[in-house]
Formats: C-alpha cells, sequence, structure tokens
C-alpha cells in the first residue's frame, strides 16, 4: 500500500496525474481492506486522492475526499491536531477552487493556528497555510490584505529554506497580489518562482499558469 502511495507521488511529478489517481485508488481499497474504513491510516490517501482530483479540475470530487480526511484525522488526532491541520490546507485549497471562500478562510485561518501553536510562527509549516490564507484574500478582491499575507510567507520561506516548491507558490501569490501597485517588482517575483521550480518536476502545471501569466503582464503597455 505505501508502495503504491509512493509510486503515485512519483507519478504525479512527472506529470501523469490520471495515472496517480487509478494507483491511489487501489491504494484506498487495499488500506480500508486491511484496517477497515474508519481507520487511521485511510485518512493520508484520501488527502492524497484529494489533491490529485484537485489538480484534475474534478474539485466536487476532490472535496468529499478531502472532507473525509478532516473527519478521519479529527477521529483519530483531533480537531486541532497538526496533521488534522495538514488535511485543511487541501480542503481549503479546494473550497477555494469552488468559489466557497468563507469556509476556505475558515479552514485555512485553523490550519494556520494549529501550525504556529505546533511549531511556532516562524516555521517554515507556517507558509503553506499562510499562502492558502493568501489566495483566499485575493479572491476576495483584498489585495493589499494578500500581498501581506504573501510577504509574511515568502520572508519565512526565504529565511527558513522552504521547499522551493511551496515558496515558489507562495512567492507567485505575492506577484499576483502586487501587480497593481508595482508590475517591475510583481514580474520580479513571478520569474524567481519560476527559477524555483526549474528542477522540481511537480510543477509543470504550475510553470504553464505562471509564464502565461508573465506574458500577460509583461505585453500590458
Amino acid at each position: 500500500m505505501s508502495a503504491l502511495n509512493n509510486y503515485s507521488a512519483v507519478l504525479i511529478g512527472m506529470g501523469r496525474e490520471p495515472e496517480a489517481l487509478v494507483h491511489l485508488q487501489r491504494a484506498r481499497e487495499l488500506r480500508m481492506k486491511q484496517f477497515g474504513p474508519d481507520a487511521a491510516p485511510v485518512a493520508t490517501i484520501e488527502s492524497n486522492l484529494g489533491a490529485v482530483l484537485l489538480e484534475l479540475g474534478r474539485e466536487d470530487e476532490a472535496l468529499a475526499h478531502n472532507l473525509r480526511a478532516v473527519e478521519l484525522r479529527t477521529k483519530h488526532l483531533g480537531a486541532e491536531h497538526p496533521e488534522t491541520a495538514g488535511a485543511r490546507v487541501n480542503l481549503a485549497a479546494t473550497l477555494i477552487a469552488l468559489g466557497r471562500l468563507a469556509e476556505a478562510r475558515r479552514e485555512a485561518e485553523r490550519c494556520l493556528a494549529a501550525h504556529e501553536a505546533a511549531y511556532g510562527e516562524e516555521s517554515t509549516l507556517v507558509v503553506e497555510p499562510l499562502r492558502i490564507l493568501g489566495e483566499v484574500e485575493l479572491a476576495q478582491g483584498r489585495t493589499e490584505e494578500a500581498a501581506a499575507v504573501f510577504e509574511r510567507a515568502v520572508r519565512i520561506a526565504d529565511a527558513q529554506h522552504a521547499d522551493p516548491l511551496v515558496e515558489g507558490d507562495a512567492r507567485f501569490g505575492l506577484a499576483r497580489a502586487s501587480v497593481g501597485a508595482d508590475r517591475s517588482r510583481a514580474l520580479a517575483l513571478a520569474r524567481a518562482a519560476d527559477d524555483q521550480w526549474t528542477s522540481f518536476p511537480p510543477t509543470h502545471h504550475r510553470r504553464a499558469r505562471l509564464q502565461a501569466w508573465i506574458a500577460a503582464h509583461e505585453s500590458t503597455p
């Protein structure tokens, strides 16, 4: 089961999400058969399924798996446990995609609070919930608030040497939030994110979106 889960991660890195989905579904079946449908080990598979389905644009299906992941982790670990909070990040991202921004904000804020309490306010593990919260602010048209949240995420990521994939996401968020105020800086931030992502296969979709954004804003008078 772990092998199927790990192989799915490799496939995602290669941009082969449909194949990864098949392997994750099989891993879920096996894990449920061995441990039962409500067992703690099922939560990880549910969360991973939610992430892949979101990447494939199947938001409603992703939502069901992410809700299940949060439910199982809450049952076994508690509502504010850091691992439960980690599942909330995926849930919040899915809620953003569905336009359910108030719910997304609530989940992102709960995750951020749990990670700050567990790991400290300057931990790299607060960068992703901060980024998700920034995306909520941006989706609600609160660009100044979004920029402030993304600035904090980027500062922590830089200082603590966060995963380049996570840091690049935060940097691109800051670029989008600040382009109206300072287009030159926003483009520099976006190009820096692109540079960070160059050697990371899981970013092929992200890079395509980012490069399209750069091209559109470079051509803006």
